[in-house]
């Protein structure tokens, strides 16, 4: 079982998938369109990935991970931005933003800051304001 970190840059998303001992893949870079957004999340599902780390505020992208029954976490936006500006990665290649996600469930001291995201359905009960 592997997991697949994401990262979203300003003109494209890169995401690495890391293995359960650690072993890093290449890259993969796609554009921040829907389209591309599908067939990246649907090339993952098929590869077995078991989780796909986001960094929070980005609804758009976990309901496409969501819709291509992918497993999500939620990595929180305060403490990524903080060990990247630690660690220097804000001024390195957007792949290792994508590696440090990816690793997150790996590190005991991080894992436990991840935020599981489960898709909400409306009960069948409720019935609609308007």
């Amino acid at each position: 079982m592997s997991t697949c970190g994401l990262w979203v840059g300003a003109q494209r998303l890169c995401a690495v998938v890391v293995e359960d001992d650690g072993r890093r893949h290449r890259p993969i870079r796609a554009a921040p369109t829907p389209a591309a957004c599908a067939a990246l999340f649907e090339w993952l599902s098929s590869r077995d990935i078991h989780t796909l780390v986001i960094g929070e505020g980005n609804p758009t992208l976990i309901a496409q991970a969501q819709a291509a029954h992918l497993h999500v976490q939620l990595a929180p936006r305060t403490w990524l931005e903080a060990i990247r500006s630690l660690t220097g990665y804000s001024r390195r290649p957007h792949h290792d933003s994508a590696a440090l996600l990816a690793r997150w469930p790996l590190t005991p001291g991080l894992r436990n800051l991840l935020r599981e995201c489960r898709p909400t359905e409306p009960p069948a009960q409720q019935l609609p304001l308007l």
